[in-house]
């Protein structure tokens, strides 16, 4: 046997098994793929809101997708819609991600007109002193 058509079969050989294992590899991963319905707020969180996400997760569920993805770019909004979209959450039986966009994570700019910058935002009252509440009457919050 010549020098070359023994190098040829270890260069067969590897090719085959290469090929082999990358057609194994996708096959795996195509069937390890998840189904993610993905929403977008990009408003104030009101009503409107809550009611979107509310049918977000409930076709998630009805279509079986593996998760809920809702980015969010807001700048705040209604407590007592939020509350609600939290409830719609936690009572999800599809698991839910939550993205804050860097857009909507950052601070406001600082007032150039003001020498000293803010120490809460614009829309917030300014914090005032509280008296420190004794733990024993503290409230605690629990999720059921």
């Amino acid at each position: 046997m010549s020098p070359s058509k023994s190098f040829a079969r270890p260069k067969q050989f590897w090719i085959h098994h290469t090929a082999c294992f990358l057609a194994a590899l996708l096959l795996l991963a195509a069937s390890c793929s998840a189904d993610v319905l993905r929403i977008s707020i990009n408003d104030a969180i009101q009503p409107v809101t809550a009611e979107f996400i509310g049918r977000a997760l409930d076709t998630a569920a009805a279509n079986h997708d593996q998760a809920v993805l809702i980015e969010i770019n807001t700048p705040g909004g209604l407590v007592d819609s939020t509350r609600d979209i939290i409830e719609k959450i936690v009572a999800s039986p599809v698991p839910v991600i939550l993205y804050v966009t860097p857009a909507a994570a950052a601070p406001p700019p600082p007032d150039s007109s003001s020498s000293n910058p803010p120490t809460s935002p614009p829309w917030l009252p300014a914090p005032t002193p509280e008296p420190l509440i004794p733990s024993s009457s503290a409230k605690r919050w629990t999720t059921s």
